[in-house]
């Protein structure tokens, strides 16, 4: 996992590969992500792994 979904997501898609689901704790970057790749599965909020 990564922070700053969408840079690398764009870094992966430009290599070949496909984002299956994106991770963003940031509302406005969620938004902006869906606005510009409505075909992203963009998750908002943050993950705490126990």
């Amino acid at each position: 996992m990564f922070a700053g979904a969408g840079g690398l997501a764009l870094g992966l898609e430009k290599a070949g590969f496909k984002a299956v689901m994106l991770n963003e704790i940031d509302k406005q970057a969620c938004a902006t992500l869906r606005i510009n790749r409505p075909n992203w599965r963009v998750i908002e909020g943050s993950w705490e792994i126990a």
